[in-house]
């Protein structure tokens, strides 16, 4: 028994290797008798493979999108991996497949075949022979060629960088033949939809669209058009990464920036503040304008965006230096105009809801107070002579000191005028004071009323700026669903 299946393994062994060497055999001769047959009907590569020159070649090309590698803005060059696949009928490759132990097809490279010269029309680095012919050709029987080969194309792509980062870009592989017009080429696509079943998603991109369109173009070196297809792939950006790391800290900045209106005058920082968010916002703008292509025609939103964020910055430097002003006038501040009193300490005092006469009552109850204590003691000699009796007690030389007249009477009426003289000199001095520092209070109380004004003007500027912004957006993507 063990014999019998020793046996058999050993023929079944045989009849395969037998096969094989049969049908290796085969295929050798079929690709000699095609290929390097000395007979006049050789295999000539460098002509059509038509039986009539004026019957043109159908060629059916495909493109299956891989992967979006990456989308260049600042070169305007989108870099893709691609599956390219190409049909067409060779005339001059046909066999009986019982005449060679029924091969039905061959594989053999591209050196030997005659290949339509397809090429993209918007690429920027052109393959080599060896990266083009990487791969070998399929052919069966009948004589249909299948020519399937990866590619990473690096195609121009114009990019409009309005809508960034929300933006969605439309870019095109175009293909064409270089030399054959559609008389002998003519080129069609497998399939109106480019292949996307294998691909592989991107972290920045996310595809929407990829569509083939064809068209004939018209040169003016020939009288025939020229066949073209164009792949048009629409692909839009994933904002998250943007949002978080541009569009954030530029709205934190601008929140700080409005804080910086509660910071009081006193602290001397306000300044300070608003200059440290402007250079930063400086910043963020550089490096944005970094990934931007160099171009004039558009300018992208966010660019906007921080240019005006940074305009309201400077004018909010000048407010606050408007504000610093008028909020330390010096001991020579005028008084108060009357429309400013009206305009500002009482009707826009009301609006901001800010109280201003609280200061003022406190100054008059103590410059009143003040002149009640004066008037009385002027008005009581008493009071200001009940120290007469110490004098007395005194030495006459002490006495000399006082320098007054002899007669008790008389020096005693000429202390009490020069006392009155000097308590008017100081009545008068505190008045002017009182008054000086009312003014002064007055001007650091419209300070801070114009500085509301100007943090209320502050924050509706930022926040139409935000919904024109956002609304130029929405449009955007509205205008692309139509």
């Amino acid at each position: 028994m063990l014999l019998t299946n020793m046996i058999y393994s050993v023929i079944t062994l045989l009849f395969v290797l037998y096969y094989h060497a049969a049908e290796c055999y085969s295929a050798r001769s079929l690709h000699s008798e095609l290929f390097n047959s000395t007979s006049s009907q050789r295999y000539n590569k460098y002509f059509r493979p038509v039986i009539n020159t004026e019957t043109a070649t159908n060629v059916t090309y495909s493109i299956a999108l891989r992967q979006i590698i990456n989308l260049n803005e600042k070169t305007q060059v989108l870099t893709a991996y691609l599956w390219l696949r190409q049909y067409w009928h060779d005339a001059y490759i046909t066999w009986n497949p019982k005449d060679y132990e029924n091969i039905e097809s061959i594989s053999i490279e591209p050196k030997y075949l005659w290949k339509p010269d397809i090429v993209f029309l918007n690429t920027v680095k052109i393959l080599s022979s060896h990266e083009a012919d990487s791969t070998d050709i399929l052919i069966n029987y009948k004589g249909e060629v299948s020519w399937l080969r990866p590619a990473i194309s690096e195609t121009s792509c114009r990019i409009d960088v309005t809508y960034y980062p929300f933006d969605k870009q439309k870019c095109n592989f175009t293909l064409m033949s270089w030399t054959h017009t559609q008389d002998q080429i003519d080129l069609w696509p497998q399939n109106w939809v480019g292949d996307t079943d294998y691909f592989l998603e991107n972290g920045e991109w996310y595809l929407l669209h990829f569509q083939v369109k064809r068209q004939l173009n018209y040169y003016n070196c020939c009288n025939y058009p020229y066949t073209e297809l164009s792949y048009e792939i629409v692909i839009k950006r994933r904002s998250l990464f943007f949002i978080f790391n541009l569009i954030l800290p530029c709205v934190l900045m601008t929140a700080i920036a409005l804080v910086g209106f509660y910071l009081p005058c006193e602290s001397g920082e306000k300044i300070g503040l608003e200059i440290t968010i402007l250079l930063s916002l400086t910043v963020f703008l550089l490096l944005v304008t970094e990934t931007m292509p160099e171009t004039s025609e558009n300018i992208p939103y966010i660019g906007r965006y921080y240019a005006c964020t940074i305009l309201l910055l400077a004018v909010s430097i000048v407010m606050t230096i408007v504000v610093l002003n008028i909020h330390h006038q010096g001991p020579q501040c005028p008084r108060v105009p009357r429309y400013i009193n009206v305009i500002v300490l009482n009707y826009m005092a009301r609006v901001f809801g800010i109280k201003t006469m609280v200061t003022s009552k406190h100054v008059s109850q103590r410059r009143m107070s003040l002149a009640a204590g004066l008037s009385a003691t002027m008005a009581n000699p008493e009071v200001i002579l009940g120290m007469e009796p110490v004098r007395a007690e005194l030495a006459e030389e002490d006495m000399a000191f006082v320098d007054g007249p002899s007669s008790s009477t008389g020096g005693n009426n000429y202390d009490i005028v020069k006392i009155r003289k000097s308590l008017d000199n100081i009545t008068n001095t505190m008045n002017s004071f009182e008054k000086d520092n009312e003014e002064k209070e007055r001007w650091q109380m419209v300070a801070r009323i114009i500085d509301r004004l100007f943090m209320w003007i502050f924050t509706l500027a930022t926040i139409l700026m935000c919904i024109i912004m956002l609304v130029n957006i929405q449009s955007e993507d509205h205008d692309d669903t139509e």
